[in-house]
């Protein structure tokens, strides 16, 4: 056997319950040939093949983003004003002021990643149009929350699309429009704003690059635009065709396609090793930072606020069965309690013959679980897609999670020690909140409360296997053994010894399909 890369002297943490622990792996083309020790790899190795000795660095298997926005992401770093650092909503309209001076634009202005609970001082209100009328009045203005459920937009932007009281989240107070855009109405902006197919190939292969520095080398799309999965499914096919492609790419899509879907008989898992299609994408709810996240006990500043139910019962049913009858896996966001009742509710209505399947419905986000709800869970073998980074972002005593419910009910909230200690497969994903396994990683292991702690190899597992699982694809990814492809990553230091620094590590080296696509030395 002739290597073509061979990868040594390392601590590589395989995923492979046969085999946890190896010193050295063998690539022939983009597929894992060997795993074992030093000197066996060596021996295997010619002159032709690319040695790299890794120092005792850990290994792992690419990281699996298992619930992203990648493309929007993409667009957003190309294209949109970051907001994310913003300290309060003064900064943030200063901030929009002094980019539109500088950079002179002519149409939309979109500004992203703001989040009102980390403002340090003044007025964490959302913004209204008034007050950013009052430093960008004559351009279209659309300012999107971190979560993607609120965009907050001045008057011109109202005038521009048209809303009235029909379209739900679109808030009026005595009469006027504020400018703050809730869920539904939220569509209509990302319509207005929409890139063209160019700029998503740009933006793609922007956030491919931005994905190989995190380590991640398989990602799940998810939509929120109705028009959303077949502007995707062009871009994502035009890199595929052109082997440009450097990401494995799940693509879900929202309820206005299921019907052609099902027409030319596509169901989920059509499509190769790089792209495929993956199901579909059900809002039931909105976000708990824009406060339209379905809920029982209401919002700590406003009790009669219960957030948004999207879906009648006998509706999300009728649409749920229809989807897993023709071969579609099901991937519902459910946040709040109510709406993952909801959920599991209708789940629960598939018959069970039928549950055993490899659809392998999932539940995003499950931030508001019970304990009998994961108990539920468990019985209908769904999957709990979760997003650890948000108790690294929200969860943390005093912050918005405590805001919005009380210090009490956030130490159940994200409980991810209940859905592994209850057997239930958990998968990894950033949401893009932010976009990087390591931090969401840390926030798993270090989690304030015990409901929510994970042991290293448990969230290690669940951005690898556990995504692999979700996607079907854990014949192909997720582990290193013989086989297997070959996406791979070395980081700086040993998450094992040091779980307390998991978030400040750094991917040092990625291997995508064979092949060296970052390195942390190269710019």
């Amino acid at each position: 056997m002739c290597l073509d890369i061979a990868i040594y002297n390392a601590n590589i943490y395989t995923m492979n319950p046969r085999c946890p622990w190896a010193q050295a792996v063998g690539i022939n083309g983009d597929r894992v040939a060997i795993v074992g020790d030093t000197a066996s790899i060596k021996r295997a190795c010619s002159s032709s093949t690319a040695k790299i000795d890794a120092n005792k660095q850990v290994m792992l298997p690419g990281f699996i983003d298992a619930h992203t926005h990648f493309r929007s992401m993409g667009v957003s770093l190309d294209n949109y004003l970051d907001l994310r650092s913003a300290t309060s909503k003064q900064d943030l309209l200063q901030r929009l002021k002094l980019s539109v001076q500088k950079k002179k634009p002519t149409g939309w202005v979109i500004g992203a990643g703001w989040d009102e609970s980390k403002w340090s001082s003044g007025d964490c209100t959302f913004m209204t149009a008034e007050e950013i009328d009052v430093v960008v009045s004559k351009l279209p203005v659309a300012l999107e929350r971190i979560d993607g459920h609120l965009y907050c937009v001045n008057g011109q932007a109202l005038d521009m699309l048209s809303l009235d009281e029909s379209v739900r989240g679109f808030e009026i107070e005595e009469g006027k429009p504020t400018g703050r855009l809730f869920e539904d109405a939220t569509t209509r902006v990302r319509k207005a704003i929409r890139a063209d197919q160019q700029q998503s190939i740009t933006a793609i292969k922007s956030a491919t690059r931005y994905a190989h520095r995190h380590g991640v080398t398989s990602i799940h799309q998810m939509v929120v635009e109705e028009e959303e999965f077949r502007d995707d499914l062009k871009s994502y096919q035009n890199l595929w065709s052109d082997n440009r492609l450097g990401i494995r790419a799940r693509l879900y899509f929202t309820p206005n396609v299921l019907d052609e879907l099902i027409a030319i008989g596509l169901s989920s898992g059509f499509g190769d090793s790089k792209l495929r299609v993956g199901g579909l994408k059900l809002f039931t709810d909105g976000s708990i930072g824009a406060k339209t996240a379905w809920v029982a006990e209401g919002y700590r500043d406003n009790p009669e606020n219960k957030g948004m139910a999207l879906w009648d019962c006998e509706e999300l049913r009728t649409l749920m069965k229809k989807s897993h009858d023709s071969g579609i896996q099901l991937a519902v966001h459910a946040i709040g309690t109510q709406a993952l009742e909801q959920v599991i509710t209708c789940l629960e209505a598939i018959p069970p013959t039928a549950r055993e399947t490899r659809l392998r419905h999932r539940i995003e986000h499950d931030e508001m679980l019970t304990r009998h709800q994961v108990e539920r869970i468990n019985q209908l073998r769904a999957i709990t897609s979760m997003q650890p980074n948000f108790t690294g972002k929200w969860g943390l005593p005093g912050e918005m999670y405590e805001q919005r419910f009380g210090r009490e009910r956030i130490e159940t909230m994200n409980p991810l020690r209940w859905i592994v200690d209850g057997g239930i497969t958990l998968a990894f994903g950033s949401d893009c909140m932010p976009f990087g396994p390591l931090y969401g990683v840390h926030w798993a292991v270090n989690a304030p409360f015990e409901s929510q702690r994970l042991s290293v190899a448990e969230a290690l597992r669940a951005y690898t296997m556990g995504g692999a699982f979700a996607g079907n694809a854990e014949q192909e990814v997720g582990s290193i053994e013989p086989g297997k492809l070959a996406d791979l990553i070395l980081l700086d230091e040993n998450p094992f010894l040091d779980p307390a620094s998991i978030k400040d590590m750094k991917v040092q080296l990625t291997i995508f399909n064979g092949q060296v696509v970052y390195r942390a030395n190269e710019r």
